[in-house]
């Protein structure tokens, strides 16, 4: 009897880097789901926030921050740094 070889062309390399879905995307994953999407924007910058959702967590007690970033293409030079607003804690 000649050995038979299976081929998975799924591996661990091709998972998603959100959810780690090989085959599919979790339901929650960004990839498909736009309200966690909106969210995780929201989560690495507060300007991607509506203004109502900003003003909602601000009467629930919200602390935000000022922080500097460079976006990915970081210098040596202050121009290249942009500001972007965190939510550091409830209160």
């Amino acid at each position: 009897m000649e050995p038979i070889y299976i081929s998975n062309k799924y591996h661990a390399a091709a998972a998603c880097e959100h959810c780690e879905g090989i085959i599919r995307h979790a339901r929650w994953c960004i990839t498909v789901n736009v309200n966690v999407l909106y969210s995780y924007k929201c989560v690495l910058d507060a300007a991607n926030m509506s203004a109502k959702d900003h003003e909602w967590l601000n009467e629930m007690g919200v602390l935000w921050v000022n922080i500097k970033s460079c976006g990915g293409g970081c210098s040596n030079s202050q121009d290249a740094l942009q500001t972007q607003t965190r939510l550091i804690s409830l209160s």
